[in-house]
Protein backbone atom coordinates (compact mmCIF):
# COMPACT_ATOMS: atom_id res chain seq x y z
CA UNK A 1 0.00 0.00 0.00
CA UNK A 2 1.36 3.37 -0.95
CA UNK A 3 1.04 6.26 1.45
CA UNK A 4 1.09 9.93 0.35
CA UNK A 5 2.52 12.51 2.76
CA UNK A 6 0.11 15.42 2.96
CA UNK A 7 1.58 18.92 3.18
CA UNK A 8 0.08 20.95 6.04
CA UNK A 9 0.13 24.73 6.25
CA UNK A 10 0.04 26.41 9.64
CA UNK A 11 -0.78 30.10 9.72
CA UNK A 12 -0.91 32.68 12.51
CA UNK A 13 -1.93 36.30 12.17
CA UNK A 14 -0.50 38.76 14.70
CA UNK A 15 -1.52 42.39 15.02
CA UNK A 16 0.48 45.28 16.36
CA UNK A 17 -0.48 48.89 16.70
CA UNK A 18 0.27 52.23 18.35
CA UNK A 19 -1.74 54.97 19.97
CA UNK A 20 -1.10 57.48 22.73
CA UNK A 21 -1.89 56.96 26.40
CA UNK A 22 -5.48 57.14 27.55
CA UNK A 23 -7.03 59.88 29.66
CA UNK A 24 -10.11 59.41 31.82
CA UNK A 25 -12.07 60.87 28.92
CA UNK A 26 -10.47 58.50 26.38
CA UNK A 27 -7.74 58.73 23.78
CA UNK A 28 -6.76 62.29 22.94
CA UNK A 29 -8.40 63.69 19.79
CA UNK A 30 -6.07 63.87 16.79
CA UNK A 31 -3.97 60.92 17.90
CA UNK A 32 -2.77 58.81 14.98
CA UNK A 33 -3.63 55.16 15.61
CA UNK A 34 -1.47 52.92 13.41
CA UNK A 35 -2.02 49.18 13.13
CA UNK A 36 0.05 46.57 11.27
CA UNK A 37 -0.64 42.83 11.03
CA UNK A 38 1.91 40.03 10.66
CA UNK A 39 1.01 36.75 8.98
CA UNK A 40 3.06 33.75 10.11
CA UNK A 41 2.68 30.59 7.99
CA UNK A 42 4.41 27.32 7.06
CA UNK A 43 4.26 23.54 7.27
CA UNK A 44 4.93 23.37 10.98
CA UNK A 45 5.26 25.65 13.90
CA UNK A 46 9.06 25.44 13.93
CA UNK A 47 9.65 26.77 10.42
CA UNK A 48 7.16 29.57 9.87
CA UNK A 49 7.58 32.35 7.39
CA UNK A 50 6.27 35.85 8.02
CA UNK A 51 4.59 38.46 5.85
CA UNK A 52 3.83 42.01 6.99
CA UNK A 53 0.57 43.71 6.08
CA UNK A 54 0.24 47.32 5.10
CA UNK A 55 -0.06 49.89 7.92
CA UNK A 56 -3.61 51.04 8.62
CA UNK A 57 -3.78 54.52 10.18
CA UNK A 58 -6.63 56.68 11.37
CA UNK A 59 -7.01 59.77 13.53
CA UNK A 60 -8.99 59.72 16.76
CA UNK A 61 -12.01 61.99 16.41
CA UNK A 62 -12.93 64.77 18.83
CA UNK A 63 -15.50 63.86 21.45
CA UNK A 64 -17.02 67.08 22.77
CA UNK A 65 -18.46 66.64 26.24
CA UNK A 66 -19.06 69.12 29.06
CA UNK A 67 -20.22 68.96 32.64
CA UNK A 68 -21.62 71.95 34.50
CA UNK A 69 -22.58 71.51 38.15
CA UNK A 70 -24.09 73.89 40.69
CA UNK A 71 -21.86 74.18 43.75
CA UNK A 72 -24.40 75.98 45.96
CA UNK A 73 -26.52 73.41 47.80
CA UNK A 74 -29.28 75.92 48.65
CA UNK A 75 -30.41 79.20 47.08
CA UNK A 76 -28.05 82.06 47.80
CA UNK A 77 -29.66 84.25 50.44
CA UNK A 78 -29.60 87.94 49.66
CA UNK A 79 -31.43 91.20 50.32
CA UNK A 80 -32.97 93.97 48.21
CA UNK A 81 -30.37 96.43 46.87
CA UNK A 82 -27.51 93.99 47.47
CA UNK A 83 -24.62 94.25 44.99
CA UNK A 84 -22.13 91.70 43.69
CA UNK A 85 -24.04 88.63 44.87
CA UNK A 86 -22.39 85.39 43.70
CA UNK A 87 -23.71 82.09 42.37
CA UNK A 88 -21.04 79.36 42.04
CA UNK A 89 -20.75 76.61 39.42
CA UNK A 90 -18.08 74.21 38.18
CA UNK A 91 -17.37 73.50 34.51
CA UNK A 92 -15.48 70.32 33.61
CA UNK A 93 -14.08 69.32 30.22
CA UNK A 94 -15.12 65.68 29.92
CA UNK A 95 -14.20 65.48 26.24
CA UNK A 96 -10.92 64.25 24.75
CA UNK A 97 -9.32 67.51 23.62
CA UNK A 98 -8.30 70.86 25.07
CA UNK A 99 -11.16 73.31 24.53
CA UNK A 100 -12.28 76.86 25.11
CA UNK A 101 -15.77 77.40 26.50
CA UNK A 102 -18.08 80.36 26.05
CA UNK A 103 -20.17 81.13 29.13
CA UNK A 104 -23.66 82.60 29.39
CA UNK A 105 -26.05 83.41 32.23
CA UNK A 106 -29.55 82.46 31.11
CA UNK A 107 -33.02 82.89 32.57
CA UNK A 108 -34.43 79.83 30.81
CA UNK A 109 -35.36 77.82 33.89
CA UNK A 110 -38.21 78.92 36.13
CA UNK A 111 -37.57 76.43 38.94
CA UNK A 112 -34.53 75.40 40.95
CA UNK A 113 -33.52 73.07 43.76
CA UNK A 114 -36.02 70.32 43.00
CA UNK A 115 -38.77 72.83 42.23
CA UNK A 116 -38.62 74.33 45.73
CA UNK A 117 -37.66 77.74 44.33
CA UNK A 118 -39.68 79.61 41.70
CA UNK A 119 -38.35 82.52 39.67
CA UNK A 120 -40.15 85.80 40.41
CA UNK A 121 -37.67 88.54 39.46
CA UNK A 122 -34.59 89.21 37.33
CA UNK A 123 -31.32 90.39 38.82
CA UNK A 124 -29.48 93.33 37.27
CA UNK A 125 -25.92 93.92 36.06
CA UNK A 126 -25.52 90.17 35.55
CA UNK A 127 -21.94 89.10 34.72
CA UNK A 128 -20.10 85.80 34.35
CA UNK A 129 -16.52 85.40 35.56
CA UNK A 130 -14.02 82.54 35.70
CA UNK A 131 -12.18 81.73 38.91
CA UNK A 132 -8.43 82.34 39.01
CA UNK A 133 -7.88 79.08 40.88
CA UNK A 134 -8.66 79.69 44.55
CA UNK A 135 -12.35 78.76 44.40
CA UNK A 136 -13.50 82.12 45.77
CA UNK A 137 -14.81 85.10 43.82
CA UNK A 138 -12.40 88.02 43.94
CA UNK A 139 -13.51 90.95 41.77
CA UNK A 140 -9.93 92.19 41.52
CA UNK A 141 -8.61 88.89 40.13
CA UNK A 142 -11.52 87.03 38.59
CA UNK A 143 -12.12 89.14 35.47
CA UNK A 144 -12.02 86.65 32.59
CA UNK A 145 -15.43 85.98 31.04
CA UNK A 146 -14.71 82.73 29.18
CA UNK A 147 -12.77 79.54 29.89
CA UNK A 148 -9.47 79.45 28.04
CA UNK A 149 -7.66 76.23 27.09
CA UNK A 150 -9.34 73.88 29.54
CA UNK A 151 -7.48 70.59 29.54
CA UNK A 152 -8.96 67.14 29.36
CA UNK A 153 -10.66 66.22 32.66
CA UNK A 154 -9.83 69.66 34.09
CA UNK A 155 -12.35 71.94 35.81
CA UNK A 156 -12.86 75.63 36.50
CA UNK A 157 -15.14 77.35 38.99
CA UNK A 158 -17.38 79.93 37.34
CA UNK A 159 -19.37 82.69 39.03
CA UNK A 160 -22.54 84.51 38.06
CA UNK A 161 -22.32 87.88 39.81
CA UNK A 162 -25.38 90.13 39.99
CA UNK A 163 -27.02 93.08 41.71
CA UNK A 164 -30.41 92.69 43.36
CA UNK A 165 -33.25 95.17 42.71
CA UNK A 166 -34.95 97.14 45.45
CA UNK A 167 -38.49 96.69 46.78
CA UNK A 168 -38.53 92.89 46.76
CA UNK A 169 -40.60 90.85 49.15
CA UNK A 170 -39.32 88.19 51.47
CA UNK A 171 -39.00 84.84 49.63
CA UNK A 172 -38.77 86.31 46.12
CA UNK A 173 -36.31 84.38 43.93
CA UNK A 174 -34.29 84.77 40.76
CA UNK A 175 -33.27 81.60 38.90
CA UNK A 176 -30.21 81.48 36.63
CA UNK A 177 -28.73 78.81 34.38
CA UNK A 178 -25.01 78.85 33.68
CA UNK A 179 -24.48 77.51 30.18
CA UNK A 180 -21.07 76.48 28.83
CA UNK A 181 -20.69 76.08 25.05
CA UNK A 182 -17.70 74.48 23.41
CA UNK A 183 -15.33 76.62 21.33
CA UNK A 184 -12.13 75.93 19.44
CA UNK A 185 -9.06 75.61 21.61
CA UNK A 186 -5.44 76.10 20.67
CA UNK A 187 -5.03 79.88 20.96
CA UNK A 188 -4.00 81.05 24.39
CA UNK A 189 -5.61 84.25 25.65
CA UNK A 190 -8.48 84.47 23.19
CA UNK A 191 -11.86 82.75 22.99
CA UNK A 192 -11.86 80.41 19.99
CA UNK A 193 -14.67 80.17 17.47
CA UNK A 194 -17.87 78.60 18.74
CA UNK A 195 -18.32 75.03 17.51
CA UNK A 196 -21.93 75.29 16.41
CA UNK A 197 -22.35 71.82 14.91
CA UNK A 198 -20.60 68.48 14.87
CA UNK A 199 -19.82 66.00 12.08
CA UNK A 200 -22.82 63.77 12.62
CA UNK A 201 -24.07 64.36 9.07
CA UNK A 202 -20.69 63.59 7.50
CA UNK A 203 -19.34 60.21 6.41
CA UNK A 204 -16.44 58.84 8.39
CA UNK A 205 -13.08 60.16 7.24
CA UNK A 206 -10.29 58.25 8.93
CA UNK A 207 -7.62 60.87 8.19
CA UNK A 208 -9.61 63.84 9.48
CA UNK A 209 -10.40 64.75 13.09
CA UNK A 210 -14.17 64.90 13.06
CA UNK A 211 -16.30 66.28 15.89
CA UNK A 212 -18.93 64.38 17.85
CA UNK A 213 -21.14 66.15 20.41
CA UNK A 214 -21.48 63.72 23.31
CA UNK A 215 -23.01 66.06 25.91
CA UNK A 216 -26.20 65.28 27.79
CA UNK A 217 -29.18 67.61 28.14
CA UNK A 218 -28.63 70.29 30.81
CA UNK A 219 -31.07 72.58 32.56
CA UNK A 220 -31.28 74.95 29.57
CA UNK A 221 -30.05 72.98 26.55
CA UNK A 222 -30.59 69.78 24.60
CA UNK A 223 -28.67 66.55 24.25
CA UNK A 224 -25.75 66.53 21.81
CA UNK A 225 -25.69 70.26 21.05
CA UNK A 226 -22.22 71.14 22.31
CA UNK A 227 -23.64 72.88 25.38
CA UNK A 228 -24.40 72.05 28.97
CA UNK A 229 -26.01 74.03 31.76
CA UNK A 230 -26.95 73.88 35.42
CA UNK A 231 -29.35 75.96 37.49
CA UNK A 232 -28.91 78.02 40.67
CA UNK A 233 -30.92 80.79 42.35
CA UNK A 234 -30.91 83.91 44.47
CA UNK A 235 -33.53 84.13 47.21
CA UNK A 236 -34.59 87.21 49.14
CA UNK A 237 -34.17 86.46 52.83
CA UNK A 238 -35.05 89.35 55.10
CA UNK A 239 -36.32 89.89 58.60
CA UNK A 240 -39.96 91.00 58.62
CA UNK A 241 -40.37 92.86 61.89
CA UNK A 242 -43.48 94.13 63.68
CA UNK A 243 -43.85 95.73 67.10
CA UNK A 244 -46.92 95.91 69.32
CA UNK A 245 -47.16 98.29 72.30
CA UNK A 246 -49.72 97.91 75.10
CA UNK A 247 -50.14 99.38 78.58
CA UNK A 248 -51.73 98.39 81.90
CA UNK A 249 -52.03 100.18 85.22
CA UNK A 250 -50.28 98.18 87.95
CA UNK A 251 -51.31 100.09 91.09
CA UNK A 252 -52.47 103.50 92.27
CA UNK A 253 -52.23 105.40 95.59
CA UNK A 254 -55.92 104.84 96.44
CA UNK A 255 -56.80 101.32 95.28
CA UNK A 256 -53.31 99.89 95.45
CA UNK A 257 -53.36 96.75 93.25
CA UNK A 258 -57.11 96.11 93.45
CA UNK A 259 -58.71 97.46 90.31
CA UNK A 260 -56.18 100.31 90.08
CA UNK A 261 -56.91 103.37 87.98
CA UNK A 262 -54.69 105.71 85.99
CA UNK A 263 -54.66 108.58 88.46
CA UNK A 264 -51.70 110.71 89.48
CA UNK A 265 -49.25 108.56 91.38
CA UNK A 266 -50.31 105.39 89.56
CA UNK A 267 -47.70 102.98 88.19
CA UNK A 268 -48.19 102.33 84.47
CA UNK A 269 -46.52 99.40 82.71
CA UNK A 270 -45.70 99.64 78.98
CA UNK A 271 -45.19 96.31 77.21
CA UNK A 272 -43.69 95.58 73.82
CA UNK A 273 -43.82 92.48 71.65
CA UNK A 274 -41.48 92.33 68.66
CA UNK A 275 -42.08 89.58 66.07
CA UNK A 276 -39.83 88.48 63.24
CA UNK A 277 -42.07 86.72 60.72
CA UNK A 278 -39.35 86.73 58.05
CA UNK A 279 -36.93 83.97 57.12
CA UNK A 280 -33.77 85.77 58.22
CA UNK A 281 -32.55 86.56 61.71
CA UNK A 282 -32.54 90.17 62.82
CA UNK A 283 -29.09 90.50 64.34
CA UNK A 284 -29.97 93.81 65.99
CA UNK A 285 -33.33 94.85 67.44
CA UNK A 286 -33.71 97.99 69.56
CA UNK A 287 -36.92 99.62 70.72
CA UNK A 288 -36.97 103.37 71.05
CA UNK A 289 -39.66 105.00 73.19
CA UNK A 290 -40.33 108.30 74.93
CA UNK A 291 -41.87 108.77 78.38
CA UNK A 292 -43.09 112.38 78.46
CA UNK A 293 -41.42 113.81 81.58
CA UNK A 294 -44.23 116.34 82.00
CA UNK A 295 -46.62 113.42 82.46
CA UNK A 296 -44.42 110.69 83.93
CA UNK A 297 -41.96 110.83 86.79
CA UNK A 298 -38.91 108.84 85.67
CA UNK A 299 -36.47 110.57 88.00
CA UNK A 300 -35.48 107.34 89.71
CA UNK A 301 -35.73 105.08 86.67
CA UNK A 302 -32.56 103.17 85.65
CA UNK A 303 -31.53 100.71 82.98
CA UNK A 304 -32.37 97.88 85.34
CA UNK A 305 -36.02 98.94 85.30
CA UNK A 306 -36.16 97.78 81.67
CA UNK A 307 -37.03 94.10 81.65
CA UNK A 308 -36.57 91.61 78.79
CA UNK A 309 -38.95 88.65 78.82
CA UNK A 310 -37.16 85.32 78.26
CA UNK A 311 -40.13 83.04 78.05
CA UNK A 312 -42.35 81.65 75.34
CA UNK A 313 -44.03 83.73 72.67
CA UNK A 314 -47.08 84.47 74.80
CA UNK A 315 -46.73 87.60 76.90
CA UNK A 316 -49.44 88.86 79.25
CA UNK A 317 -48.74 92.50 80.05
CA UNK A 318 -51.28 92.51 82.89
CA UNK A 319 -49.47 89.78 84.83
CA UNK A 320 -45.70 89.60 84.82
CA UNK A 321 -45.44 87.95 88.22
CA UNK A 322 -43.35 84.82 87.95
CA UNK A 323 -42.08 85.57 84.48
CA UNK A 324 -38.45 84.82 83.80
CA UNK A 325 -37.02 88.20 82.96
CA UNK A 326 -33.69 89.92 82.91
CA UNK A 327 -32.57 93.47 83.18
CA UNK A 328 -31.71 95.09 79.89
CA UNK A 329 -28.68 93.00 78.81
CA UNK A 330 -25.20 94.48 79.15
CA UNK A 331 -26.77 97.86 79.96
CA UNK A 332 -26.85 98.41 76.20
CA UNK A 333 -30.29 99.93 76.54
CA UNK A 334 -30.60 103.30 78.17
CA UNK A 335 -32.85 105.66 80.10
CA UNK A 336 -32.39 109.41 79.71
CA UNK A 337 -34.18 110.85 82.73
CA UNK A 338 -33.87 114.41 81.41
CA UNK A 339 -35.84 114.04 78.20
CA UNK A 340 -37.55 110.68 78.74
CA UNK A 341 -35.78 108.82 75.92
CA UNK A 342 -35.81 105.08 76.56
CA UNK A 343 -33.95 102.48 74.50
CA UNK A 344 -34.57 98.77 74.98
CA UNK A 345 -31.96 96.49 73.41
CA UNK A 346 -33.49 93.10 72.61
CA UNK A 347 -30.29 91.75 71.09
CA UNK A 348 -31.20 89.74 67.99
CA UNK A 349 -34.58 88.28 67.09
CA UNK A 350 -34.33 84.95 65.24
CA UNK A 351 -36.46 84.26 62.19
CA UNK A 352 -39.96 83.15 63.14
CA UNK A 353 -39.57 84.22 66.78
CA UNK A 354 -40.84 86.90 69.15
CA UNK A 355 -39.21 88.87 71.93
CA UNK A 356 -40.95 90.96 74.57
CA UNK A 357 -39.99 93.63 77.08
CA UNK A 358 -41.56 96.13 79.46
CA UNK A 359 -40.85 99.10 81.68
CA UNK A 360 -42.85 100.87 84.38
CA UNK A 361 -43.29 104.60 85.04
CA UNK A 362 -45.16 106.75 87.59
CA UNK A 363 -47.96 108.99 86.35
CA UNK A 364 -47.61 112.56 87.64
Amino acid sequence: MKFTKLKRTIAFVLFSGFCSSLMASGTVAGTDVTNTATLSFGDNADTLEQVQSNSETFKVDKKVDISVTTIDVTPIATKPNATGVVLTYKVTNTGNSVQDFALNALTTSTKAFNDTVTDTFDATNVKVYVDDGDGQFDPAKDTQEYIDELGIDESKFVFIVSDIPANLQNGAASVYDLQAQVAQGGSQGVLGDIIAQDSSNEADNKLTVQIVFADSAGSADSEHDGKFSSVDAYKIVIANMTITKTSVVVEDPVNNTTNPKRIPGAKVRYCFTVENSGNADAAVAKIGDTADTSIYDITNMTNNDIRIYNGADAFDCSNVTGLTTQANPDNSGSVDTNNGKIVIDLGGVPAGKKKSAYYEVILR
